[in-house]
């Protein structure tokens, strides 16, 4: 149980960076295309 709740923030803050990071290229890309 303590090492789900240990686990399962980092795992959240993994998924969030990927989707910031997604979101970010996908910005950067629209920028660059208009």
């Amino acid at each position: 149980m303590v090492t789900k709740l240990i686990f399962f923030p980092l795992l959240m803050a993994k998924f969030w960076e990927f989707i910031v990071i997604k979101h970010k290229k996908a910005l950067i890309g629209n920028l660059n295309f208009s």
